[in-house]
């Protein structure tokens, strides 16, 4: 599984690159069913911490 940090400078250089993410992961040797899997991890523990 990716760390928080590694998903988030994956989507913050696609961005400011104007890279496709697909490409990206590519480049990386990262598959996109592991990219996706820690994505969607760290967004379901930050939802659980953040206080409503």
């Amino acid at each position: 599984m990716l760390s928080k940090e590694e998903v988030s400078e994956i989507i913050s250089y696609c961005g400011f690159h104007k890279v496709n993410r697909s490409d990206r992961l590519q480049e990386l040797g990262i598959s996109h069913w592991n990219f996706y899997k820690s994505r969607r991890h760290h967004l379901k523990a930050e939802k659980c911490i953040r206080p409503k």
